[in-house]
């Protein structure tokens, strides 16, 4: 009878034997402290990922014992599973089994574009194809080049900041017990195969090709001096919006940079690059989309102010706190309609009027529910942040469709 070791691994369904397999590998990436992982275990650094301050719950199956091997039964399966992926985190309470080393390309595939967060770019292109609507309607003929790679280089800043985000937000977000489908990010780096230096290499990567799209369009195409200043203000706000030296979502002007970029940057870059100029349409247009994205990014940040506060996040909700915030939120509905209302007042097509009817009615439910204190319901806060992303969305493809028509 063979006597188990006196650490066995975590890993193994049956104690390990003294002698060492011929297919095991060696952890390099675990801690090297022996015991259990308590539920927030500082972690040493590795060469696979950056060093959290913070472990949650799903922690590595590798970490309970000194320099503990990997087993991995299968040839195919250590083949297809990079070193670096073999400590992913499992979701608190699943068993560690020895299948469960591995993980099949579509899963790896499926979890980057999670981490890409898709749908979102969509409060970027939009307001970016607004400008050139708008650009058109005015008699400009579009210059498709341009518009393809300028619309392929907003993806790619949107890319690299929220990537980036994923990256520096790791400690707060691990914290993070009440989050919705809106807020606290996308949770894969907390339970999914994917380390987080791979993200950041990603984010500085897509951030690296929006550079040299700009580049291309600005010295190919010719369109104007601004062309790199303007791409550059965009590409500094969203990647230092979460990471150091600035940090403006810690600093209290994330929202408002946000604001901006999301709203008059991207309408007016759009804009410029079509017609090499500024125009105070386009500019009125941008004003209720910087708005209506400033309370998304606010509301947002409601559920996640607890886990926020205690790392240091110190953006305007966890600053104001909830009621202020949400008074500060009942402020900009208001802004928000008027600034639809001088647009059409300046010339703005009239059918805006009639297709911002759906925003406005969801800006006074949103704002009815906030002067009920309904953020204080973790459901009802949830519906406040998607309706609050319709008014988004649904104000900005009202200006497209009434410029388009």
């Amino acid at each position: 009878m063979v006597t188990p070791p006196k650490h066995a691994h975590p890993c193994a369904s049956t104690p390990m034997s003294t002698s060492k397999p011929e297919n095991v590998t060696k952890c390099d990436f675990c801690p090297r402290e022996g015991g259990t992982v308590p539920e927030l275990a500082a972690l040493p650094g590795d060469r696979g990922h950056e060093t959290p301050s913070v472990m949650p719950a799903q922690a590595s199956a590798c970490a309970a014992v000194p320099d503990s091997p990997i087993i991995t039964t299968s040839p195919k399966a250590r083949a297809v599973t990079p070193k670096w992926l073999s400590c992913f985190r499992l979701r608190s309470g699943e068993n560690i089994s020895v299948n469960q080393q591995s993980i099949e390309p579509r899963q790896y595939i499926a979890a980057w574009l999670t981490l890409s967060r898709l749908p979102f770019h969509t409060v970027g292109v939009f307001p970016f194809i607004l400008g050139m609507v708008v650009a058109w309607s005015q008699g400009y003929s579009v210059n498709w080049g341009v518009a393809i790679l300028s619309t392929l280089a907003v993806s790619l800043i949107l890319l690299a900041t929220y990537l980036a985000g994923e990256y520096n937000d790791y400690e707060t977000d691990s914290l993070n017990t009440g989050y919705n489908r809106f807020s606290g990010g996308s949770r894969v780096l907390q339970t999914g195969p994917i380390g987080r230096r791979p993200v950041l290499v990603a984010s500085i990567l897509a951030l690296a090709a929006a550079g040299v799209i700009g580049l291309v369009i600005q010295f190919h195409f010719n369109t104007g001096v601004l062309t790199i200043p303007l791409g550059a203000f965009g590409m500094l706000c969203g990647y230092f919006y979460s990471s150091r030296p600035f940090r403006w979502a810690y600093a209290g002007v994330g929202e408002v940079l946000i604001g901006i970029c999301y709203g008059w940057l991207t309408v007016n870059t759009a804009y410029y690059l079509q017609t090499g100029s500024f125009g105070i349409i386009p500019t009125l247009v941008s004003l209720p989309i910087g708005i209506s994205i400033f309370l998304v990014i606010l509301i947002n940040e409601f559920p996640d102010r607890s886990s926020d506060r205690a790392s240091g996040k110190n953006n305007l909700v966890v600053r104001l706190g909830l009621d202020q915030a949400a008074q500060l939120y009942g402020v900009l509905s208001v802004i928000c309609f008027l600034a639809i209302v001088t647009g059409l007042v300046a010339g703005v097509p009239t059918l805006v009027g009639v297709l911002s009817l759906l925003p406005l009615a969801l800006i006074l439910r949103n704002w009815v529910a906030l002067r009920r204190r309904r953020y204080q319901d973790a459901r009802a806060l949830e519906s406040l942040c998607a309706t609050t992303l319709l008014i988004n969305l649904g104000t900005t493809f009202a200006y497209i469709l009434a410029f388009a028509v």
